[in-house]
């Protein structure tokens, strides 16, 4: 009897160490943060990072333009591993959310999009889709304003996504292949 349970404790020792696990941490951030309107998961734009427990996550205090915000301040990257997770965008000198930045490509909108997603993929899922250039900053986007999500391009200047007949109008994506830096959620 006790060798039948010892052999049985092993084999099942045996079988288990053949599956790779996935970090409980990761694995939250995969099926529970969708984004939506307003919303990473259950950060909501206009709530304060105060709010969130984000202990499993490295934070690193990043300057806001590198996010297309200008004025100054800081945004707060958030890692976890070598993986970029998220960004928040507090209001200057507070911890008031006013923007998200889903950096993760398993992130996802109920109709699958996410970052790493190319503008093939967006622009089927948003008919006669316009890409803008981002004059301030650099770069270029698509904007789905019923949800208030920026889809963002870091594009070199020589490679645009988009054929404009004047930098400060929308123009036709081209670059079909040109994959989503991130999403912004406002």
């Amino acid at each position: 009897m006790k060798n039948t349970l010892l052999l049985t404790c092993i084999f099942i020792v045996a079988i288990s160490c053949q599956y790779k696990k996935e970090d409980n941490s990761v694995a939250a951030y995969k099926g529970i943060y969708k984004i939506s309107k307003g919303a990473l998961g259950p950060i909501k734009v206009g709530s304060h990072i105060s709010d969130y427990n984000l202990d499993t996550l490295h934070k690193v205090a990043v300057d806001a333009y590198t996010y297309h915000y200008g004025g100054g301040g800081n945004s707060f990257k958030y890692t976890y591993k070598d993986a970029d997770v998220f960004v928040l965008m507090p209001a200057r000198d507070t911890d008031s959310i006013i923007a998200i930045m889903a950096l993760y490509p398993h992130f996802k909108t109920d109709a699958g999009l996410g970052p790493k997603m190319t503008v093939k993929d967006i622009i089927a899922q948003y008919k006669g889709a316009q890409i803008s250039n981002d004059l301030l900053s650099g770069g270029e986007y698509i904007y789905d304003s019923v949800n208030k999500w920026y889809f963002v391009f870091e594009t070199p200047e020589d490679k645009p996504i988009g054929n404009y007949k004047l930098a400060d109008e929308p123009g036709t994506p081209v670059r079909l292949d040109a994959k989503c830096d991130w999403i912004e959620i406002k």
